[in-house]
């Protein structure tokens, strides 16, 4: 006889559990990067059920990503990645006013951008517009 919805629940509910139960323990592993922490956690699945549960993965990571990175003193892929979003936000964004006569733009740049590339020009570009209403 065939197992009836409870307990068909109650089956489902213990393997949730347990891949639950393994990829928390997963995630805290130091310098473990998530892909292959999923493989672990797939290994433990398969071996704790006998083969019963296959989890399935899927991934578009482009870097390696960590839960629990160990410390290191050589910037990672992302880092790196993310250094060259920010930069190229910012260029984006002077591109966009370098030729404004508005001074509200070079002080929202400076805002955004205190340490920024440009900052230097932004400043003389506030000054100049400062002179120039002033003798207006």
């Amino acid at each position: 006889m065939p197992p009836g919805p409870v307990r068909l629940l109650l089956m489902a509910m213990e393997k949730t559990a347990l891949n639950s139960s393994a990829l928390a323990t997963a995630m805290r592993q130091k310098g473990v990067a998530v892909e292959e922490m999923l493989k672990n956690v797939a290994r433990s699945v398969v071996a704790e059920t006998g083969n019963q549960q296959r989890p399935w993965q899927t991934s578009s990571l482009i870097v390696e990503f960590y839960f629990v990175q160990e410390a290191s003193d050589d910037d990672s892929e992302a880092d790196e990645l993310m250094s060259k979003a920010d930069f190229e936000r910012e260029n984006r964004f002077w591109r966009g006013i370098q030729d404004s006569d508005r001074v509200e733009y070079f002080k929202e740049y400076l805002r955004q951008f205190p340490d920024g590339t440009f900052t230097d020009l932004a400043r003389i570009r506030v000054t100049e517009l400062h002179e120039e209403e002033s003798t207006v």
